[in-house]
């Protein structure tokens, strides 16, 4: 059901718009959760890339998505994949967090 709506919206709104974003992300979820694992990857991995090119892009929820497609590769045995993407995130990630602790020492 939020398969066939997704298009449609997005047609109509853009996939961009937030309430467009929020379809998307909500039919990977259900996707993810229900083990096809291969139809909520693109689904992630687009929406990773949607958002991260929004001005007020929400990095936590571009992480997340990031990760969550690297965890379909694991999941569908692409584990070499799955790790690079794993890895990149990870560094990613700690030097983040690095820069944002750097100012308060």
């Amino acid at each position: 059901m939020l398969a066939a709506a997704v298009a449609p919206a997005a047609q109509a709104f853009g996939a961009v718009a937030p309430q467009v974003l929020q379809l998307r992300l909500e039919l990977a979820e259900a996707q993810f959760t229900a083990g096809d694992y291969t139809g909520a990857g693109p689904v992630f991995r687009d929406l990773a890339s949607d958002l991260a090119e929004a001005q007020d892009a929400d990095t936590d929820l571009v992480w997340r998505c990031r990760r969550q497609a690297a965890t379909r590769r694991a999941l569908t045995d692409d584990t070499g994949e799955a790790i690079r993407q794993l890895t990149a995130l990870m560094t990613e990630h700690h030097a983040r967090w690095l820069l944002g602790t750097a100012g308060r020492c």
